[in-house]
């Protein structure tokens, strides 16, 4: 038996033997390429644009399938960094996926949701799609079919979480386990959500710039004052040219 405040100075001392010591929870190095590398917000920046992703998980029956995962984030389009909003992890069955999906819709309003479609999940994005349509709500389904290796995807954050590039929130508490414990945890849908969720955040477009920044409208004839012209057209330019030439020669 030992006092509470000496277990609590062996764990600020060393998180990851306290871990391993007295928690039978053993985080180290290679072995878990998350375990310190997990950066935390406390205040949302202003103007985040929201991207949803879900992991349907529907590939077992009963008790033993796995959780589902439905995550949100907002990006902060000024330094490009991804704050994970909402991390819902748990088993269910897949009515009760859409709905919660078209509830956070609702709630979030995002501008795309990755869903994973693979075998017949590809059915569920489409039934996904048909009721929130039938609800009357749009829902943007980007489907991502994966066929590179989970965990060299998942792994493929590590980079950016230990970074601060993405960023998660202390309650998210069943997504920050799974990570912690990638790829020895007992499920890690989370972590996949996360990198779908990553990539419709950060390349879901064509070009991050052309999709959020207005683009200015070329110039128009009909967009100019009358000042004069016998046939109605302006007789010069704002820019003193020749009215004669159409502006984009």
């Amino acid at each position: 038996f030992r006092p509470l405040y000496t277990l609590m100075c062996k764990r600020a001392e060393d998180r990851a033997a306290f871990d391993a010591e007295q928690q039978n929870d053993p985080l180290s190095g290679d072995a878990s390429p998350f375990a310190g590398a997990l950066r935390f917000w406390s205040e949302l920046p202003p103007g985040l644009l929201h991207f949803g992703a879900c992991d349907p998980s529907l590939g077992k029956a009963g008790a033993g399938r796995d959780p589902s995962a439905l995550l949100i984030g907002g990006l902060d389009r000024e330094d490009m960094r991804l704050h994970v909003l909402v991390a819902d992890i748990r088993k269910r069955h897949p009515d009760r996926i859409i709905q919660d999906m078209i509830a956070l819709q609702r709630q979030w309003r995002c501008a795309l949701w990755a869903v994973e479609t693979v075998q017949f999940q590809e059915f569920f994005a489409e039934v996904l799609v048909r009721e929130a349509a039938r609800q009357g709500l749009p829902l943007p389904v980007l489907p991502l079919k994966n066929h590179t290796d989970k965990q060299l995807r998942i792994e493929s954050l590590q980079p950016y979480v230990s970074q601060g590039r993405i960023l998660f929130h202390p309650e998210q508490r069943a997504l920050v386990d799974q990570l912690r414990h990638f790829p020895l945890a007992d499920h890690d849908d989370g972590p996949d959500a996360l990198e779908m969720l990553w990539r419709a955040a950060t390349q879901g477009f064509v070009s991050l710039r052309d999709a959020f920044v207005r683009v200015p409208r070329a110039a128009s004839p009909f967009d100019l004052p009358h000042d004069g012209g016998p046939d109605g057209w302006p007789d010069t330019w704002p820019d003193g040219g020749d009215p004669s030439e159409p502006p984009w020669i």
